[in-house]
């Protein structure tokens, strides 16, 4: 089992105890942004590290001027 079985979301949820809604789930992959999405998490299409940034500052999350810009991203 593994993404984007609705399953394995619901098993984290579970493990975790806590309401899908309390997470930001982040994925390159649409079809397991759309699967997290469908069970409630904030899901957000990765693309870029400055998209990724917008993404989450309209979300509301704010993160400090570094944590995103400078990092390197592998995939």
């Amino acid at each position: 089992m593994c993404k984007p079985d609705p399953r394995i979301y619901r098993i984290f949820l579970e493990r975790t105890g806590r309401d899908a809604r309390e997470y930001v789930f982040v994925d390159h992959a649409t079809l397991n942004v759309r699967a997290a999405a469908d069970l409630g998490f904030l899901a957000l299409h990765f693309t870029s590290p400055h998209q990724l940034r917008a993404d989450l500052r309209a979300a509301g999350i704010l993160l400090p001027q570094s944590s995103v810009e400078e990092e390197t991203v592998t995939l």
